[in-house]
């Protein structure tokens, strides 16, 4: 009887113990933004460009927003 115990409880054990594994996946940005140059002075054109991944028919905004605020 006690065999019988401890065989359920290692199989339970066992069985339990595959749903718990853990899954590793690498997370990719869904919006990405960049610039066509790393620094600008005062009235030069800035180029903005970007992608936008798996928001299917979900609205975008870019808010550019200056270092005082405006």
């Amino acid at each position: 009887m006690r065999s019988k115990l401890m065989m359920f409880a290692l199989t339970a054990i066992l069985i339990s113990s595959i749903g718990v594994t853990p899954a590793f996946a690498q997370m990719q940005d869904p919006i990405t933004v960049s610039t066509d140059q790393p620094s600008y002075s005062a009235g030069d054109t800035i180029v903005i460009s970007g992608e936008v991944k798996d928001l299917i028919g979900q609205a975008v905004s870019v808010v550019i927003t200056s270092p005082n605020g405006n």
